[in-house]
């Protein structure tokens, strides 16, 4: 496995972070809006299995 440096890692978050500082209204929006969507797939998905299997999310009864 390769290492990469801390400086590395920060250096490519800053520059993720400052791609996203320039997105457009309409870019932003549509990631507002696929995100909202998978959040809401991903709560419901949870909470089908926990009432269907009757465990709890951390498998407490």
């Amino acid at each position: 496995m390769a290492y990469i440096r801390l400086d590395e890692v920060a250096e490519c978050m800053l520059d993720a972070g400052a791609k996203k500082a320039n997105l457009s209204i309409k870019d932003m929006l549509i990631r507002g809006a696929l995100a909202g969507a998978f959040l809401g797939y991903a709560t419901s998905l949870a909470v089908l299995v926990t009432v269907q299997t009757g465990l709890g999310i951390w498998g407490e009864q």
